[in-house]
């Protein structure tokens, strides 16, 4: 894995999953993940866009349910899907 408190600061979570390269994920996506890690996230839900653009593999992944260790990169350029962080019910 990359250690990425050498490039990010000591602040920044060193678990980024190894195919998470922050030369092909766009910062954002990069800054949510370190945030839901350093948060405690455990699972996280693939969201695609609702429209007639979306891809078939984006399609395929829409409301699936990933550990934060193993979420899937973006399958293309300029992808539009995201993470929300998958929430336990409270009793």
């Amino acid at each position: 894995k990359t250690d990425y408190s050498k490039t990010h600061g000591n602040n920044m979570s060193k678990k980024i999953p190894s195919d998470y390269s922050p030369g092909i994920i766009v910062i954002t996506d990069y800054a949510i993940l370190c945030s839901y890690i350093d948060n405690g996230v455990k699972k996280v839900i693939w969201i695609s866009a609702d429209d007639d653009k979306v891809c078939e593999i984006c399609a395929d992944r829409d409301g699936k349910v990933y550990d934060i260790d193993k979420i899937p990169p973006k399958p293309h350029l300029n992808c539009r899907c995201y993470i929300i962080p998958q929430v336990e019910k409270a009793n």
